[in-house]
């Protein structure tokens, strides 16, 4: 397998200083955001990597709208094997689900291309349901504006872009994907999933990835869809798709979003630079002229939080020397001792009161709902429940609470365990979830008091990051309530609440 990722160096031979390299990562972690994994590389040589523990570089991460880029790469392929254009007509391609669906297209929607959906300029007024019927929702939504004349975020237009890929292919998506691209450029099997919706289809924002398989992705568009004299997606497509399509200079918020959007990705504020993006700072930044990649995994604060990492990171790269810089020993064993140590800060811990046995049992739940799994965002339910796995059933009507003395034990439905330090350490773990092979854990216990325990739990396949406060409210009675921080500043978090009683 070829991989783009070549190597390791120091930031001196990438022509940055080390110490200039310490000061940003610092700067990101004094930042309101929490920085998951990060990886930055010049020309395919990685000059800094790290993962705040228990996160690591094995650990798919939710990427949210960063997997468009994905689905927008499998139409870069497409295009380049001849079985989709750009300028191919939206009402052609789907023309068979608009005479099932009843639709009778009016001159805008028959003046829709796929570069429309590319470019988020399809011309709606407003984004159609992103539910089961994705693709019903699209094909019969009014078409108000002239397709390409203004910009609109149009999530279900790039699962449109995807079900085009499957029908011109006759692939799944996925198995596409991976066959045409991943197989040529280093993202091995186990560093990317790809979840179905409840219909069978494969669509953003479906897609959990390493922080290496998304700065991989990123290399390959530096390379210009070339890898090792092979050509995967034309230059032209490349060029296209990485330039101004749209503006977006109406847009409210941060600063990053009104330079222009290109194919399924953002123009950058700094000059050159632009990046495949996903909520809460999940980012692959690129600089052709540069030749640098930095690739980010993080539970960010939306919207100015998650600006301050694109500040941080853009003037990281804008400030990198065309030339190797002299190697500094000592700047750099500082930057590697950092990188290396990063970790979550230990959680509080609490003294046991003499009773905590009380809270040992099997409860039923009699009312309200325990929703643990991981939520996203900004939406006002549960937005992953479209991804559940059939099979496991979300809705928890048993829990048991075990006690052992290094952790407290957390049984939900028989069948999903979760051990929750008392230490404070963040210990990883692996559960049954909602959403396999996205199973990864970690959680910390404490006793507020004689009849408050409270569970901090972390989806580490996420920024998802669930807090159980548990209430004894009588000898066989509990009350639950589960937060959820949706990162967004001035939003409160999700909150679901349950009642339960003890069967034995």
């Amino acid at each position: 397998m070829v991989d783009l990722i070549k190597g390791l160096t120091s930031p001196e031979a990438a022509g940055l200083k080390s110490q200039d390299v310490l000061d940003y990562v610092q700067a990101l972690d004094a930042s309101e955001n929490e920085i998951h994994g990060l990886v930055a590389a010049r020309a395919g040589q990685v000059f800094a990597e790290s993962y705040l523990s228990p996160y690591s570089a094995d650990l798919p991460h939710t990427c949210h709208s960063l997997g468009k880029s994905y689905t927008c790469t499998a139409m870069g392929i497409a295009c380049a094997e001849g079985l989709l254009s750009p300028e191919d007509w939206v009402t052609d391609v789907f023309a068979e689900e608009m005479a099932r669906f009843g639709v009778k297209p009016d001159a805008n929607m028959r003046a829709m291309k796929l570069r429309h959906l590319m470019s988020m300029s399809c011309g709606m007024e407003r984004m159609p349901a992103l539910n089961e019927h994705w693709m019903e929702n699209f094909l019969k939504s009014p078409v108000q504006y002239q397709p390409g004349t203004r910009f609109l975020y149009n999530s279900v237009g790039s699962c449109m872009l995807g079900a085009a890929v499957e029908k011109a292919s006759g692939c799944d998506l996925d198995a596409y994907i991976r066959e045409k691209l991943f197989s040529k450029i280093g993202i091995a099997a186990d560093s990317f999933v790809w979840r179905r919706f409840g219909n069978g289809r494969r669509a953003e924002p479906g897609i959990s990835a390493t922080t290496r398989a998304n700065l991989r992705l990123g290399l390959f568009y530096l390379a210009q869809g070339m890898v090792e004299g092979e050509r995967i997606v034309q230059r032209e497509w490349m060029k296209e798709a990485t330039q101004k399509q749209i503006d977006t200079d109406r847009l409210p918020g941060e600063a990053d979003v009104s330079n222009g959007y290109g194919w399924q990705l953002w123009m950058c504020r700094e000059p050159g630079m632009v990046r495949f993006d996903g909520g809460q700072g999940q980012f692959c930044i690129m600089d052709a002229k540069r030749d640098i990649a930095v690739a980010i995994h993080e539970g960010g604060i939306h919207p100015y939080g998650v600006q301050k990492v694109l500040d941080l990171t853009e003037a990281l790269i804008a400030g990198a020397s065309e030339t190797a810089l002299p190697e500094n020993p000592q700047a750099f064993a500082a930057l590697t001792a950092y990188l290396s140590q990063r970790s979550l800060p230990l959680a509080e811990v609490k003294p046991l009161p003499e009773n905590a046995s009380q809270f040992c049992g099997s409860y039923a739940i009699t009312g309200g709902v325990l929703n643990p799994w991981i939520e996203v965002a900004p939406v006002d339910a549960d937005f992953y429940h479209l991804f559940y796995e059939p099979s496991v059933r979300p809705e928890i009507i048993v829990m048991d609470i075990a006690l052992t003395p290094r952790d407290v034990v957390l049984t939900l439905n028989q069948d999903t365990v979760l051990h929750a330090r008392l230490d404070g350490q963040w210990e990883r773990g692996s559960a049954k979830t909602v959403l396999p092979p996205l199973d990864a854990y970690a959680a910390t216990a404490r006793f507020e008091d004689d009849h408050t325990l409270k569970i901090s739990l972390r989806w580490l396949n996420s920024w998802c990051c669930p807090e159980l406060t548990i209430r004894l409210t009588g000898e066989s009675d509990l009350d639950i309530r589960i937060e959820k921080d949706m990162l967004h500043q001035g939003c409160a978090p999700f909150t679901r609440e349950a009642t339960a009683r003890k069967i034995r």
